[in-house]
């Protein structure tokens, strides 16, 4: 179903069902349609030590979909840990290569030192959501990217533990809506 813009009505219109039917049904199947373009759930471990922007797996966590125009939301869910206390792991999308988020990413996780609730030892569950707009029509690869954000810390590991929380795997998806 496609939006179609709606009628300018004047004074003394006769409405008929087809303007019904194309103005107020159609567009409202419109807003409403949904789909979801792609979806992938990989179970591996990965961690990385990098400070730059890398792929966490470019073949596995890698989605191509086909859009329509429309708005994309992406999603991610996780289990991750850090090897050391109070620092920091980020999380970014590249949208045909070209990194979504700020200098910080999309999704930030800092590891605290005292041992509290999210201390570095532990495995926590974490995901985001990124709506974006103005996405042309056609093929496009969505790559989740990440790396250790502390500067010149060498020795922090950034992890993915998809055997933690009852082997809960690494998930990436796609839904568009049209507008």
């Amino acid at each position: 179903m496609t939006w179609t813009p709606p009628k300018t009505w004047q004074t003394g219109d006769l409405v008929t069902a087809n303007d019904l039917n194309t103005h107020l049904r159609d567009n409202l199947l419109a807003l409403k349609a949904a789909r979801l373009l792609g979806s992938l759930s990989y179970n591996a471990n990965y961690s990385t030590t990098s400070q730059s922007w890398v792929n966490v797996d470019a073949t596995n966590l890698n989605l191509t979909v086909v859009t329509r125009g429309g708005l994309l939301l992406i999603g991610m869910r996780s289990v991750i840990s850090m090897s050391s206390g109070s620092r920091v792991g980020q999380f970014d999308l590249a949208l045909d290569g070209a990194r979504q988020g700020g200098t910080n990413g999309l999704f930030a996780f800092k590891a605290d030192a005292d041992g509290g609730a999210y201390s570095f030892h532990q495995d926590i569950p974490a995901s985001f959501l990124y709506l974006k707009q103005g996405v042309a029509a056609g093929n496009h690869s969505v790559t989740l990217q990440w790396r250790v954000g502390t500067s010149g810390d060498t020795t922090t590991t950034f992890s993915i533990d998809s055997s933690a929380s009852g082997g809960m795997p690494t998930s990436l998806w796609v839904m568009e809506f049209d507008h």
